[in-house]
């Protein structure tokens, strides 16, 4: 695996990370939004899954 490889997998593996984090882990002591919050706001659309995607990009495309 060449180092470009490996940088690009190890970036994948911590945005997998970083979305897991955002929908389940940190949720667990966030009074304000649980993982049950977002699922539900998904379910009815209330927000759509491209919506916070394309949070999570602006903000990358800000700090980048």
């Amino acid at each position: 695996m060449t180092r470009k490889d490996r940088i690009k997998k190890a970036i994948l593996d911590a945005a997998s990370t970083a979305a897991r984090d955002f929908a389940c882990y940190n949720r667990k002591e966030d009074s304000d939004l649980s993982a049950d919050d977002i699922i539900e706001a998904v379910a009815e659309g209330w927000i759509t899954i491209d919506q916070i995607v394309a949070a999570f990009r602006d903000d990358l495309v800000e700090w980048g």
